[in-house]
């Protein structure tokens, strides 16, 4: 009996070693569906848009749809009493496709009770794009909570891409039918197609889907399943390449007619000793501390790494270097995943372990044969310190209270909320001296302003505490003369005591009165001016020196975003447009201030990536003539006083921390400069001021745009 608990015991333990030893995929607990939908039923539902069975590329067998149009939707049957959507956590589709580039998976759903539109288009509530690599299985996950539309990102799971979400909170028992559409589907240019190997409703996350067979991703971290025309074959031709490149570069010298911070030495006004704002009459600009008349053109992100998650993915690499020793720098942990840069295994290669040195030599000398001026949003301190270029900080820890009333949106009338303002603006007080910094960044992409809202109305949908709920029924209590019976005539329900609004919830929208929405819109008003202003003079009480260079909106979605600007120094909004930048005359007739563009970008396909990002061309040269048109056009608007491009670095194949993996770098993961795009950065740089200060025409010359793949 001895023997055989001693001879189990080792059968365990070795089992258990075994399955330790064995990569993502395997060994994993089996966890089965609550349901799953029929494919066969499906395929007859959605007759003569689809084929069943049809094997797929890795010979499963799966449902394949082909649309004409990205318009076509494939229908899920929505909430009834055998599906059951309200007991499950996730609705989970496994898919496969084969198209050249990524696939963008489109699903929304639809509210039971919503009419169609004069089009006979009916809208979707709650809408969620998600990223598929090409020849790669994939279990795309939709957390059914999020329906609530209280998120604007879905989680990242391995192998999915980035998934963003839009619309208006829904509850799951309202679900009509969920609709299936794929992205940029376009006949003649675009074809694109989807095998879909299985539908289902789980309770919790699935485990990953069996290893692959082949990697997707080479030694140097390029797409091992695409050749391309400058494709790295081997390090000595990396090595070769880029010593080619550091010998040129190493007579590269800031233009005669620049000041120490990059200001223009033929433009000068009042000097303040730090950078300021200045209207000459004729348009803005921003002044450097020497009192010359500057403008920021800057690449964001200049870092030494672009990481992306190995975690739970490691089959898709063919080979991983060990997380200590030599290549222990490229690893990071970043939002609780193990992550890897090969943007930093290929310097540790060319340059060693101690590669930062080198790396700050040979990109400040690529910046300055570049004529960039500025080092933009989330660039290494390191670089600041030793490029010799002045730099924008972005803020961390952004004031937060233990309450959300919508989204990040805080308890603004939480005196916790002042409490937190104050402590975040302390990381102003080492850099409020500094003469190269010229101001900061609150925040970045506040996700209460994705959308037109009304934020008191989204507070009241939930029956939560807050001291903003108060605020707003003592308020509301003095607009309506202390008087309920006015508020119930006003709102059209009945209220016997205003601490009736304490806890009263909102129910479906389209039952609110007029007066009532008036009401709450006016109230949101409050909270933006009380959220901005709690913020902005906690950071001007630490650092009255530097510039306070706003929120960065992704765009002006609501006037609330306007409303913020009068505690700003210089509106940012991102502004992922083609070809021109965002509308910014709509700041200035509400303003009247300068404006600086904190994102844009133009990716393509030609390459060793496989999505363009939000704004795509043919060719590397197409980038190149669409930074041209973009920038040139931008400064020849007296508002604009700044433009930084999003990113530096491209992004990693698999995806970085959130599932992006676009083309957008000026350099690539071996950190070379795309050649074609950087000539013509260079030559829109060194002309910037002649074109603000009208003196050269801007280049008007808008290239082909293709049907951009971003999630």
């Amino acid at each position: 009996m001895a023997w055989r608990k001693m001879g189990w015991n080792m059968f365990v333990c070795i089992g258990l070693m075994i399955c330790l030893a064995i990569p993502q995929g395997i060994c994993q607990e089996e966890i089965s569906p609550m349901y799953s939908f029929s494919l066969e039923s499906l395929r007859v539902e959605n007759d003569s848009l689809c084929v069943y069975p049809l094997p797929s590329p890795s010979g499963h067998q799966s449902l394949f749809f082909k649309p004409r149009d990205e318009s076509v939707r494939f229908t899920l049957p929505g909430y009834d009493d055998q599906i059951p959507y309200k007991s499950s956590g996730y609705l989970v589709i496994d898919v496969e496709h084969d198209n050249p580039a990524s696939l963008v998976v489109i699903l929304e759903f639809r509210r039971k009770g919503d009419e169609a539109d004069k089009n006979g288009w009916i809208h979707s509530r709650v809408t969620a794009r998600l990223g598929v690599l090409p020849q790669l299985q994939t279990r795309l996950i939709f957390p059914l909570s999020f329906l609530d539309a209280q998120h604007v990102f879905l989680p990242k799971v391995p192998r999915q891409l980035k998934g963003t979400l839009s619309g208006n909170r829904m509850d799951v028992r309202e679900i009509d039918e969920v609709y299936i559409r794929l992205k940029n589907t376009r006949p003649r240019s675009f074809p694109q197609q989807i095998f879909i190997q299985g539908i289902h409703l789980f309770d919790e996350i699935p485990p990953s889907l069996p290893m692959v067979k082949t990697p997707l991703v080479d030694s140097m971290g390029q797409w091992a399943m695409k050749d391309w025309k400058g494709k790295v074959r081997s390090f000595n031709e990396l090595k070769k390449e880029i010593s080619s490149i550091e010998e040129s570069l190493q007579n590269e010298e800031w233009p005669e007619d620049r000041s120490p911070y990059m200001g223009f030495s033929s433009l000068k006004f009042d000097s303040t000793g730090f950078f300021h704002t200045h209207h000459d009459g004729r348009r803005w600009w921003l002044v450097d501390p020497e009192g010359f008349a500057y403008l920021s053109i800057a690449p964001t992100g200049v870092r030494a790494f672009s990481h992306g998650p190995v975690e739970k993915n490691e089959d898709l690499f063919e080979w991983l270097p060990p997380d200590t020793g030599l290549y222990s720098k490229a690893y990071a942990n970043q939002r609780g995943l193990k992550s890897l840069s090969f943007v930093s295994i290929n310097m540790i290669r060319l340059w060693g372990g101690d590669f930062l040195l080198d790396w700050l030599q040979y990109t400040g000398n690529l910046i300055k044969s570049l004529g960039f001026t500025s080092s933009g949003n989330w660039s290494d301190a390191q670089f600041h310190q030793k490029g010799g270029l002045p730099y924008v900080y972005p803020m961390t820890g952004f004031p937060s209270t233990k309450v959300k009333l919508f989204r990040d949106f805080p308890d603004v009338f939480d005196p916790s909320f002042k409490q937190s303002a104050t402590k975040y603006a302390r990381q102003l007080k080492i850099r409020k001296d500094d003469p190269f910094m010229i101001g900061y960044f609150l925040g970045n992409e506040p996700h209460w302003a994705f959308g037109e809202f009304n934020l008191a109305r989204e507070m009241m949908y939930k029956n939560e505490q807050s001291y903003t709920r108060k605020e707003l029924v003592t308020w509301l209590s003095e607009k309506h003369d202390q008087n309920p019976y006015l508020l119930s005539a006003a709102w059209g329900y009945e209220f016997h005591s205003f601490q009736d609004l304490n806890y009263f919830i909102l129910p479906h929208e389209n039952d609110l009165t007029k007066k009532a929405v008036l009401d709450l819109l006016e109230f949101s008003s409050l909270m933006v001016d009380k959220y901005t202003r709690t913020i902005c003079e906690a950071t001007e009480a630490v650092d009255s020196n530097h510039l306070n260079l706003g929120l960065r909106f992704a765009w002006i979605s609501s006037k609330a975003c306007l409303q913020t600007g009068k505690y700003f120094d210089v509106f940012s909004l991102n502004g992922y447009t083609f070809p021109d930048p965002p509308n910014t005359q709509i700041i200035v007739d509400k303003l009247d201030m300068p404006v600086l563009i904190g994102e844009f970008h133009f990716g393509s396909i030609d390459r060793g990536l496989p999505a363009t990002g939000i704004k795509g061309v043919k060719s590397q040269a197409g980038r190149g003539k669409a930074y041209r048109h973009y920038v040139e056009q931008g400064f020849s608007r007296p508002e604009i006083v700044g433009i930084h491009y999003f990113q530096w670095n491209d992004q990693p194949i698999t995806g970085r921390f959130d599932g992006e993996n676009y083309n957008i770098g000026i350099v690539d993961v071996t950190y070379r400069p795309y050649s074609e795009m950087a000539k013509r950065i260079r030559k829109t740089n060194f002309r910037l001021f002649e074109i603000a200060a009208g003196l050269k025409a801007p280049f008007k010359r808008t290239p082909k745009n293709i049907p951009a793949i971003y999630y």
